[in-house]
C-alpha cells in the first residue's frame, strides 16, 4: 500500500475514533477491515490490478560473480501473499515438460492461476522455458529444477508486471552494480 494510501486511512480512522469513542488503533483496524472488505469484493480483473499495483517484490539476492541483484519465485511469493490475502484470491503454479512445435529441445511450462476465491474466476500466466545442457558437475534433475525455478520467475512476473530487466540492467544491456 502507498505512503499516501497509508496516510489517509489513518486520518478518517482518526476522524472515526473522535465521532466514533474508539481508540485511533481501533478505528485504523476498523478502516483496514472495510478496505479489505472493499477488495474482495471486487471482481477477479479488480482483484488482479490490486495486487499488480500494490506488490513490492525487491530484489533481495546478489550474484556476487555477476555482480546483479535480483529475486526469486519465492521472493515474488512472500510479496503477494499478504495482497492475496485482501484480495480473497490465491496463486496456483504447475509445471510440465512439453515439447513446441518447429522447436527442438525440451521445455518446461509453468501456469500461474490466480483464482478470485469468491467466483473461482481465473486468470493464467503461462511460460515455456527450454531446458539447457547440465553445466559443470549439475545433475539432469538439478538442471531441470533450475529451469522450473526460472520459468516460475518469469511466469510469475508476467502476472504481476515485475520488470526484472528494469532493476538491474542498464540501457546497453549490462548489468548495474547495485
Amino acid at each position: 500500500m502507498s505512503k499516501a494510501k497509508e496516510n489517509q486511512i489513518e486520518e478518517q480512522a482518526m476522524e472515526q475514533a473522535d465521532v466514533q469513542n474508539v481508540t485511533p488503533e481501533q478505528a485504523s483496524e476498523q478502516a483496514a477491515a472495510k478496505e479489505q472488505e472493499d477488495i474482495a469484493n471486487k471482481n477477479v480483473y479488480a482483484k488482479l490490478l490490486y495486487v499488480q499495483k500494490n506488490c513490492k517484490a525487491p530484489k533481495g539476492q546478489y550474484n556476487s560473480f555477476g555482480k546483479y541483484s535480483y529475486r526469486t519465485a519465492e521472493d515474488i511469493m512472500a510479496a503477494i501473499k499478504p495482497l492475496l490475502w485482501k484480495a480473497n484470491a490465491t496463486v496456483f503454479i504447475s509445471d510440465k515438460p512439453t515439447t513446441l512445435p518447429n522447436v527442438s529441445g525440451n521445455f518446461i511450462t509453468t501456469t500461474v492461476t490466480f483464482v478470485d476465491c469468491n467466483n473461482g474466476e481465473k486468470i493464467v500466466s503461462e511460460v515455456s522455458v527450454k531446458e539447457g545442457t547440465p553445466k559443470g558437475n549439475m545433475s539432469e534433475s538439478q538442471n531441470t529444477g533450475a529451469t522450473i525455478s526460472y520459468a516460475r520467475k518469469y511466469a510469475l512476473n508476467g502476472m504481476f508486471l515485475l520488470d526484472d530487466a528494469k532493476d538491474d540492467v542498464d540501457a546497453q544491456g549490462g548489468y548495474q552494480n547495485n
